[in-house]
């Protein structure tokens, strides 16, 4: 154990996080909290969140201007007798959001109590929006509660591979700095991956030896292939690693336990939302967090098997996300684990709904067709983008078993996907640049999307 864990788990995660008081203090009850009700019957998850909902439906008719307005158009009741009843109230979109933000912000809070917080704008349309400290304190805890569901325990050394520099300034204080080492946590910024920087990853991990190495899907992959390429095995992370923030494939699963012979947990979130879901150790789905978000799955039209996710933030009352449509979809229904866990479980999430393309004719490519395909083949990344004049472009960084046959046969079976109706050519690369928070988003589509954004609940907003 080194100088830095000792001190965690004495210090912060003991002296401190014992005491009554303090943010470190409130987290461990929280998490207590969530380790207990995580064995919860759905019956009374259900129960829960039904109370919950009920609370927030009646503050927000209250308080809030834009859902006043639809509760006085007779589109948002203030009370539901079963979760279901809520699916009768128009969806929230980011682009909402982003319009009049003002309408979505409660008039009873205090000036300067809301946390400012900003997405990543992996769509192209950043949104900055509100929480309550109370929120983020809950954020902060079903991070930690999702971490252990993979192996942590309270002061472990925890890594990620994650974000860009704006997203982490070095912290101001003494105070700070001081509180950011107890921590036992680093993070390795992915704004850019080569060699060289995976090589600096791999001499501070390999120093820090993490229990859990949490990180973006590509940014993992991308240290398996220079692991491998330069014949490192490595001796971190102690006991798993966590795909995030990405799609995770079946191969691409494999390919990091086989690298670093870890088990791997998937995990799904978004920054608006928190933790959405979580696998567990027994690899049956991801389990939804029942405990700070109602998550509804809304089937699409002419997508096949494909359901949005809607998600309401039960503890949020600063600024309140009723039926935010996250942009995301998942394939099958909502299942169980045999873990005996009370929530449910959501299989893996495949992409986001604006990044499937279309056709002239309207037809839906899904996403996953041109993910299964490129996963296969001899390259190291990839991304797929769809022009507004539907023309794509399949940007390839290539291994070095990549030629000229495997581009004839890329383009052949992509001219057979998009039935030969778009122009469509391969651009190989050295590296392919990723979103603001440094994610690789495998496919892009700037086709306008055909999802219906709801007019009545853009009259309330101006009405608001």
């Amino acid at each position: 154990m080194t100088m830095r864990t000792a001190l965690s788990k004495t210090v912060m995660y003991g002296m401190i996080g014992h005491c009554g008081w303090g943010f470190t203090a409130q987290m461990r009850r929280r998490v207590r909290k969530l380790f207990r009700d995580q064995w919860r019957p759905i019956e009374q998850v259900r129960a829960t969140q039904l109370e919950q909902l009920n609370i927030l439906l009646e503050h927000c008719v209250k308080h809030v201007p834009y859902y006043r307005q639809l509760h006085a158009r007779g589109l948002l009741s203030d009370h539901v007798d079963c979760l279901e009843d809520l699916s009768t109230a128009p969806t929230l979109t980011k682009q909402m959001l982003v319009e009049e933000p003002q309408a979505f912000l409660a008039d009873n809070m205090p000036p300067n109590y809301l946390l400012q917080r900003r997405s990543g704008g992996s769509t192209g349309n950043p949104l900055t929006f509100y929480i309550t400290p109370e929120a983020a304190g809950w954020c902060a805890a079903g991070e930690i509660y999702a971490n252990m569901l993979a192996g942590y325990r309270w002061g472990d050394p925890v890594a990620s591979l994650w974000g860009s520099r704006f997203d982490s300034p070095p912290p101001p204080t003494l105070r700070q700095r001081t509180a950011s080492y107890l921590s036992n946590r680093i993070q390795c910024t992915v704004d850019r991956v080569d060699d060289e920087s995976c090589g600096r990853f791999v001499s501070q991990l390999s120093q820090m030896r993490p229990t859990v190495l949490v990180g973006y899907t590509s940014s993992l992959m991308e240290m398996c292939h220079y692991l491998e390429q330069n014949r490192i095995t490595p001796n971190f992370p102690r006991r798993s690693l966590v795909s995030t923030a990405e799609p995770l494939t079946p191969s691409q699963r494999q390919t990091m336990e086989r690298v670093f012979g870890r088990p791997v947990f998937n995990r799904y979130g978004s920054r608006e939302g928190g933790l959405i879901a979580a696998e567990c150790d027994f690899h049956q789905g991801l389990h939804l967090h029942c405990q700070g978000l109602y998550v509804e799955m809304s089937r699409c039209d002419g997508e096949d098997g494909a359901r949005r996710l809607i998600i309401t933030k039960l503890g949020e009352m600063g600024m309140p996300f009723i039926r935010y449509e996250l942009g995301d979809y998942v394939l099958g229904e909502i299942g169980t684990c045999a873990c005996g866990r009370g929530s449910p479980t959501i299989q893996a999430v495949r992409g986001r709904t604006v990044s499937n393309l279309r056709l002239p004719n309207g037809a839906f490519i899904a996403a996953e067709a041109f993910i299964v395909l490129l996963d296969r083949q001899a390259v190291r990344e990839y991304r797929v983008v769809q022009a507004a004049d539907y023309s794509v472009v399949v940007e390839l960084v290539p291994k070095g078993d990549w030629d000229e046959l495997s581009q004839h046969r890329v383009i052949d079976t992509l001219t057979g996907i998009t039935q030969g109706r778009v122009p469509l050519r391969i651009e190989l690369r050295q590296w392919i640049p990723r979103t603001e928070s440094g994610k690789l988003l495998p496919v892009v589509s700037h086709v306008p999307s055909t999802i219906d954004t709801a007019p009545l609940a853009r009259a309330a907003i101006q009405a608001a």
